[in-house]
């Protein structure tokens, strides 16, 4: 289901009843099979959350030469002592 504009998609997910997810899922699989569009998924899903628990454990600076300091993991300690415990806990 070919769309060029954001109106054209949501268009289109209006008169299918679909959602965009369910649009795109469907687009995608015109071109791969479902299984190995699911699989790049999990694998893209599996690096970000990697990626985020790294930033949760890891001070000093970001890599490259911009000398740019992390944060995130200050951030999520001083929000981890005033959240309740069911707030979300880097994998490990």
């Amino acid at each position: 289901m070919p769309f060029r504009s954001a109106a054209e998609l949501l268009s289109l997910c209006e008169v299918r009843n679909l959602s965009i997810a369910e649009l795109q899922l469907i687009n995608e699989i015109a071109y791969r099979p479902q299984a190995d569009l699911l699989a790049c998924l999990d694998s893209i899903g599996t690096a970000m959350h990697a990626c985020i628990d790294r930033g949760l454990r890891t001070d000093g600076e970001l890599p490259g030469g911009l000398k740019v300091r992390r944060r995130a993991r200050a951030l999520f300690q001083s929000l981890d002592t005033a959240a309740p415990t069911t707030w979300f806990q880097p994998t490990t």
